[in-house]
């Protein structure tokens, strides 16, 4: 008995030929990957409220803040503008469901 082990040769030539020949499926499937991930994100962004959307009350300074809660619409955010101590304060209020 002998101690060689018989090997089938591999072809490395021909399993390198099968990637360079498919490598413009593979960049075509990745462009297409990178677009649908950027739509995507392109739509969880649009449909973030923008600070735009929010009409601020700006309050004369020294008054303090009396809400009527029936004129607070509900699940709606109102901002108010007010200016404390030479700063400009920013403040949300929401009313929820329970008032």
């Amino acid at each position: 008995m002998s101690n060689h082990h018989i090997r089938a040769k591999r072809l490395k030539t021909a399993q390198r030929a099968d990637w360079y020949a498919l490598w413009p499926v593979w960049a075509i499937c990745g462009v297409l990957s990178l677009l649908a991930a950027f739509a995507l994100v392109w739509q969880y962004v649009a449909n973030l409220p923008q600070k735009s959307d929010i009409p601020v009350v700006a309050m004369e300074g020294g008054r303090d803040l009396h809400m009527d809660p029936s004129k607070l619409v509900s699940q709606q955010l109102h901002m108010f503008e007010a200016r404390a101590s030479g700063q400009k304060v920013k403040f949300i209020v929401e009313r929820t469901q329970g008032c």
